[in-house]
């Protein structure tokens, strides 16, 4: 079974199978999938084209604690109907799990259509999502943001200030309401409202997360393309030009979905109720033990032995020294079995490890 490697502009050949396999999907978000994500990504394919079976990895540069580093996403994991059961996923995914082994990445992460298919890949998942929706009763104050895309009024208003020649063509003061980027793009370009977004969303996951994907400027300009795709926007709620809040907005078929609310404290956007229920969605698998615990810090010293099983990499089993430090750790792997205090198996470190995770991303 011969596996063959793609990558960015040819990673678009394979939207026939996308598109067989994952056909809920619109086409506009397809498009939106293989016109801008698809040119980021790795892929691995098996067979010629028309290929039998496919499997992505999309980088995305996570903050884990102090430490910033590009992980795979690993994505569009799809095999044509009659080449299903044939052993082809597994394949595809022991090769990228061995490529990202001598990459030296510390875990993979995904979000499953069924953990069922990878449970035996020992994925496990490690964060759920909180459930927003608009609050009952309240459908008149979000009416308002909708009218207010649709009719432009409220930034029209403001574009009145341009002649007092400030650096954003209004007083920053003035800026006080919900407002869709695309037209803050559109009417005022001079507001940096990405880096806006980019800047405030960092402060808010760094006081509140261990791990979440680093905001920049390049992340929100494709986050919004997203949001489009799916006949949505991204609302910002500014009080005295600051933001104080945003939220991903999407809409297909008639139905609503928030895919993120970040807020600067809970409740400012008060008609977005923050159900008491999570979602299961992302799973994670570490990949290079030895560089996941050196990421690991903790405020006590702790000191540890301990024997790891690992039936997939195997260059992972085998006996560690891990001693846990406030500012990171020393980790030495052994050879003598005998000094290990504990035994553990691969697929159960990753929720020990991987905590205190915020994950929203779906492509």
């Amino acid at each position: 079974m011969t596996i063959k490697k793609i990558e960015a502009e040819a990673c678009e050949t394979a939207r026939f199978l996308w598109e067989e396999v994952f056909y809920e999907d619109s086409v506009a978000f397809t498009d939106y999938y293989f016109q801008h994500k698809v040119k980021l990504n790795t892929g691995y394919v098996i067979g010629e084209y028309p290929y039998r079976s496919m499997l992505f990895r999309t980088p995305y540069l996570l903050q884990i604690g102090e430490v910033q580093k590009e992980i795979s996403y690993v994505v569009g994991v799809a095999t044509k109907k009659e080449f299903r059961h044939q052993g082809y996923m597994r394949a595809l995914l022991l090769h990228a799990m061995e490529e990202m082994y001598q990459e030296k990445l510390p875990f993979t992460f995904l979000m499953p259509a069924n953990p069922a298919i990878y449970e035996p890949f020992d994925f496990k998942y490690i964060y759920e999502r909180p459930q927003w929706e608009l609050r009952e009763g309240d459908g008149q104050t979000f009416a308002k943001v909708v009218a207010a895309e649709q009719e432009e009024s409220s930034l029209i208003e403001l574009g009145a200030a341009e002649q007092k020649h400030t650096t954003w063509g209004i007083h920053k003061k003035e800026l006080n309401g919900i407002y869709p980027v695309t037209q803050i793009k559109q009417i005022f370009p001079k507001i940096p409202i990405m880096e806006m977004l980019a800047d405030f969303a960092n402060s808010v996951l760094k006081q509140r997360y261990q791990i979440y994907v680093h905001r920049t400027v390049a992340y929100y300009e494709m986050q919004l393309k997203e949001s489009l795709a799916q006949n949505g926007d991204i609302y910002v709620l500014f009080r005295e030009g600051k933001i104080k809040a945003f939220y991903l907005y999407a809409k297909e078929e008639e139905e609503i979905f928030l895919q993120e609310v970040l807020e600067e404290r809970d409740g400012i956007l008060d008609f977005i109720e923050k159900k008491e229920t999570t979602k299961p969605i992302i799973m994670a698998r570490i990949i290079h033990l030895e560089e996941m615990m050196k990421l690991v810090k903790c405020k006590e010293e702790k000191e540890v032995i301990f024997q790891v099983e690992d039936p997939l990499i195997s260059k992972n089993s085998g006996v560690y020294y891990w001693n846990v430090k406030s500012h990171g750790s020393v980790v030495q792997k052994l050879e003598d079995s005998q000094k290990a205090q504990y035994h553990v198996h691969i697929r159960d470190l990753a929720p020990f490890i991987l905590k205190n995770v915020f994950l929203n991303e779906i492509v």
